[in-house]
């Protein structure tokens, strides 16, 4: 679809691209990838016809397009969604979707469809079209401005640093919709400076330094190829570990290993304590609907109590709500209060059966997703960043808690020590070895510890900031204590 054969560029004297070659198939999704100042903005201009060449040729399906004017690419299938979003503030939604038409006649009710297809896309967009683009948040705008190159509906989509100063959360909605459109037959060229990003969402990437392509190949491959880590991550070491980042050498500026998490995404967006309330209220109602209409466990019991799911109207009505005991999990082992078909089920945990037989939950992937997301937020509340290193001292298996501990732990970007429960020994060796930041376990482990710790001369050697806790009750001050041994 798209063929560029020995493209350079400059601005004045300054060389910014020197003899370029990429091509594009139709219906590929193709990642940019580099530095600032690498020369990936410049590309996309030059092929958009903003910028003209100083050599080499461009071609769009066999056709030369060099030197034509913007409009005239346009016309021939090219769209642009350019970095820093370039919308018109003072406009509305609608007026600046319209504009990626303005040189297309079309009749009203074709531009309405378009405008119906992309609030297809970009859902947040429904009830915005009359809004003030310049009073949107940065996610909705980079959502128009996208729109409004989709407006054209190109056979070839140019995306500049899509998530450029937005969230993570965010971000993570833009790259859903990218490969959204990319299922949908759109050919994309992505330039965008997070190579994780750009590299995971594409299927073959370029790399750009210093206006050059210095690689070429498959995504997949670039993202986990060891000698290209070496080349452009450098060596981390223990002394320098912002040497494992793509910086001076080449790409970008983060870790190509981690997506970079911004440590508030995992906290519900609620500003007040009424949204607080309205969100608990329909997700209890949500809650009972699904017990009452899946479990006939639930039926029964909520039945006996004469309560229906619509009987429940506001927060308080909790109360009307039966309780669930210990037994009615033993009573009905081995799927105890099942309220989905086995066939969601994708995990179960159990209690240790310590007081008899074990008490099972089953989890569906939702339920997997979620117990990870909880986990990450509570890391994010005790302060843990994907720099931090995490020793998880509790148990793996049966028992849910070393799961749950782990996969927060990589869902927010930090290093996983999994140790598991006990072995002191161990634990004490891992806590040197390893400098781990971050201590996970039972509050009676975590007090055990604190007091091996001591005894043995390691609170000078060791790094822990941190100690996160839970599963047994714990008073002030053996938190107290913990603290000042460890």
């Amino acid at each position: 679809m798209l063929e560029i054969k020995n493209l350079s560029v400059h601005y004045g004297a300054a060389q910014a691209l020197s003899e370029v070659t990429i091509d594009i198939r139709q219906g590929e999704t193709v990642a940019l990838v580099g530095a600032n100042g690498a020369g990936k903005s410049t590309l996309l201009k030059t092929i958009m016809g903003v910028l003209k060449p100083s050599s080499g040729a461009i071609y769009l399906h066999g056709g030369k397009i060099t030197g034509l004017s913007p409009t005239s690419i346009v016309r021939k299938g090219v769209a642009l969604s350019p970095e820093g979003r370039e919308l018109f503030g003072d406009l509305t939604v609608r007026e600046n979707l319209c504009l990626g038409v303005a040189n297309q006649p079309l009749p009203r009710n074709e531009i309405e469809a378009r405008i119906t297809a992309i609030l297809e896309s970009f859902p947040p967009l429904r009830n915005r079209l009359q809004q003030v683009a310049g009073t949107l948040s940065g996610g909705e705008q980079q959502m128009v401005a996208m729109g409004r190159a989709l407006m054209s509906q190109p056979r070839l989509l140019l995306l500049d640093e899509p998530s450029l100063g937005l969230s993570p959360l965010i971000t993570d909605q833009l790259f859903d919709i990218i490969r959204q459109l990319a299922r949908g037959g759109t050919t994309i060229l992505l330039v965008e400076q997070n190579a994780a990003r750009a590299l995971s969402a594409s299927g073959k990437a370029y790399l750009l330094a210093n206006g050059r392509i210095v690689d070429s190949g498959r995504s997949e491959k670039l993202l986990n190829d060891p000698q290209l880590r070496r080349t452009f991550l450098g060596a981390g070491s223990d002394n320098n570990p912002e040497a494992s980042r793509l910086g001076a050498s080449g790409l970008t500026n983060i870790r190509l290993e981690k997506i970079h998490m911004d440590q508030t995404i995992f906290m519900p967006s609620l500003r007040n304590e009424e949204e607080l309330a309205a969100h608990q209220l329909k997700g209890l109602r949500w809650t009972v609907n699904h017990a009452y209409e899946g479990s006939s466990f639930y039926r029964d019991r909520l039945d006996q109590a004469h309560i229906r799911p619509e009987d429940i109207r506001t927060l308080k009505d909790i109360e009307k709500l039966p309780f669930t005991t210990a037994d009615d999990l033993r009573d009905g082992y081995p799927f105890p209060l099942r309220a989905v078909p086995y066939e969601q089920i994708v995990r179960i945990h159990a209690s240790s059966g310590t007081t008899g037989k074990r008490k099972v939950l089953c989890y569906t992937q939702k339920d997997v997703d979620d117990w990870a997301h909880f986990f990450a937020r509570a890391y994010a509340m005790a302060g843990v960043t994907p720099l931090d290193r995490v020793q998880i001292a509790v148990g793996y298996g049966v028992w849910t808690a070393g799961l749950g501990f782990q996969l927060g732990c990589e869902k927010i970007g930090a290093m996983a020590v999994p140790v598991g429960p006990g072995n002191v020994d161990m634990q004490c060796q891992f806590l040197v070895d390893f400098q781990s930041t971050v201590f996970c376990s039972t509050a009676s482990m975590a007090l055990l510890m604190a007091e091996e710790v001591h005894h043995r001369g390691l609170a000078g050697k060791i790094n822990v900031k941190k100690v996160i806790y839970g599963s047994e009750r714990s008073s002030r001050s053996m938190r107290r204590k913990i603290s000042e041994l460890f």
